[in-house]
């Protein structure tokens, strides 16, 4: 298969099923390694979401895939936040998506990256409650009355203003939680 910059080949429920797999993978890999830091969070999962370019392709059809953005959201713990820093990778491996050129020449496919980070989460949306699905817009409200600066749950300004595609924690799908431009608002 020739390496192309950008896949224009159509994102499916079985690749988001497979992203949803490659990152549950890589973050149980986290955890058994570091189990009284990030390992703390295993069992708390909110959401997943498809973020960036990959999401936007999804949505418009225009630009195609370099790479995949998954980030997962955690319900916060008062003992310390999810690693901010963590960036898990992988191959998503031999697909209709080709690889890219720029990759390391062991990636067979497209890299996935994967990110992570906790938010406050009211117990009707906490792991083990009756309705544990959190508002995903609500959660990256851009609002100052929401915000803390300099919290360790404030959010990063490049998941706040990029496309995002809910994935469920135990039924992957593609509900569009919000996509925004630079200068929009989140809806």
């Amino acid at each position: 298969m020739t390496p192309t910059t950008r896949s224009l080949a159509p994102i499916g429920r079985g690749d988001l099923l497979r992203l949803g797999v490659l990152a549950a993978e890589a973050e149980a890999g986290l955890f058994a390694r570091h189990p009284h830091g990030a390992g703390r969070y295993a069992g708390r999962l909110l959401c997943r979401a498809l973020c960036q370019g990959a999401a936007l392709y999804f949505l418009d059809g225009k630009n195609g895939v370099k790479d995949f953005d998954v980030w997962s959201f955690y319900a916060a713990l008062d003992d310390g936040p999810f690693p901010y820093r963590w960036r898990g990778t992988a191959d998503f491996g031999p697909s209709k998506f080709g690889r890219y050129p720029g990759d390391p020449p062991s990636y067979t496919g497209r890299r996935a990256d994967f990110l992570g980070r906790s938010l406050p989460a009211p117990a009707r949306h906490r792991p083990g409650s009756h309705a544990a699905r959190l508002p995903v817009h609500s959660a990256h409200s851009n609002s100052e009355s929401t915000s803390r600066q300099g919290s360790h749950l404030d959010q990063p300004r490049p998941i706040r203003r990029r496309v995002r595609l809910a994935l469920s924690p135990t039924r992957p799908h593609s509900k569009r939680v919000s996509a925004t431009r630079p200068g929009e608002e989140l809806r």
